[in-house]
């Protein structure tokens, strides 16, 4: 078996793969643009919001129905996805995984929604001390 490479410039020898990025940066754009007019200001693409962009891919995997009437996600878990979508960037309530303080403190928290993790349905969420992850769904 050999590797054999594609033309150089031959977009339609690479006609899926060009698709998937086509699909990519598009939602990328789009969750761009979203945050954007949600903070009224421009966002450099070199600002550090952008490494966690890669929400878009969850975005695909778990939206984009395929020829067959599945998602990815679906067809790898084996049963859709049931988790409730949260717009990049929004400010979410949220319970911490571990508590800190007295049984007095609040419950719930105060952060910016970042992604959610495939393998666990868990989301990220920005605090002021960084990004902690947690396992319980995100109350918008």
């Amino acid at each position: 078996m050999s590797i054999e490479s594609s033309p150089v410039g031959d977009s339609q020898s690479n006609g899926m793969v060009e698709r998937g990025i086509q699909t990519w940066e598009g939602q990328v754009r789009t969750l761009k643009d979203a945050l954007e007019h949600r903070i009224q200001r421009e966002i450099d693409p070199g600002h550090p919001i952008m490494t966690w962009i890669e929400h878009a891919t969850s975005l695909i995997r778990r939206c984009s129905i395929g020829t067959d009437g599945q998602t990815a996600l679906q067809r790898v878990k084996g049963r859709p996805s049931r988790t409730q979508f949260v717009e990049f960037g929004e400010k979410v309530w949220f319970v911490p995984l571990v508590k800190t303080g007295s049984a007095l403190d609040p419950v719930v928290k105060v952060g910016i929604y970042l992604k959610i993790l495939d393998r666990s349905d868990a989301c990220i969420v920005l605090i002021s001390e960084g990004p902690v992850q947690n396992l319980l769904n995100c109350l918008i």
